[in-house]
């Protein structure tokens, strides 16, 4: 009655519960589970490979976090510094940190006749990750990715212009995703759209652009592209999917 029995690497400071050496290599911590509290329960580890719960690590920068934040009904998943992924009081899942990007052509480049040509891609939307680089797509991580091109093009003067054949290609580092149209005309403006989506294999460093093909039935005039810096009409977007 006047002894407590236990264990060494059984340890409490006043505020974590420990279960390692005196330098607290694994514990749990519980904050506050009030429910007036901005945060309940974190478990953190980090990143030295022998700990599984780990708080109040103040030397190793690389650090993840659980928590759930009372006062907005979210439960937070944190890597590092930046939350990587958060599920809301509805059960909405979103992942800030997940690749993701889109970027589109403003109009006006040359597509040479009967030629690959990798269309430009000058105004970027959005990049999560910073992965996409010019015209240049680069899988940050092996995975898969979907992805979803379109190319609006201008055949000039003359209504009702005559290809021999039409592709666009989202061209990637292991396969192709292609989309064409044999024999086929213009609108009365002289504007043809394709487009084409699906999901791909990448190995991390893969690269991604978007590609296009056009052979007029007779002559080599080239096309230009009709873009926009705002809306969806030549351009290229994807995201991790797993």
């Amino acid at each position: 009655a006047t002894a407590l029995n236990g264990e060494a690497g059984l340890i409490f400071d006043g505020s974590k519960l420990g279960i390692g050496t005196s330098t607290m290599t694994k514990t749990l911590n519980v904050t506050d589970t009030t429910a007036s509290a901005s945060t309940g329960i974190q478990l953190i580890g980090a990143n030295d490979g022998t700990q599984f719960l780990n708080f109040g690590d103040t030397d190793d920068t690389n650090v993840g976090e659980i928590n759930y934040d009372h006062s907005l009904d979210k439960m937070n998943f944190r890597t590092n510094d930046a939350y990587a992924m958060v599920i809301d009081s509805a059960g909405r899942v979103t992942k800030p940190l997940q690749p993701a990007f889109m970027s589109l052509n403003g109009g006006g480049t040359t597509l040479a006749n009967a030629t690959d040509v990798t269309v430009t891609l000058d105004t970027e939307i959005f990049d999560i990750g910073s992965n996409i680089s010019g015209n240049t797509f680069t899988a940050p991580i092996t995975g898969k990715y979907y992805f979803s091109g379109s190319v609006v093009a201008d055949a000039g003067a003359g209504n009702n212009t005559r290809f021999e054949e039409s592709h666009i290609y989202i061209n990637c580092s292991n396969r192709k995703l292609k989309f064409g149209e044999e024999q086929h005309y213009t609108n009365i403006n002289d504007w043809w759209a394709m487009s084409v989506s699906g999901l791909i294999d990448m190995d991390a460093n893969d690269t991604c652009t978007l590609t296009y093909f056009g052979r007029r039935q007779s002559g080599s005039g080239t096309c230009v592209t009709v873009g926009s810096s705002t809306d969806f009409r030549t351009g290229l977007s994807g995201y991790l999917v797993a």
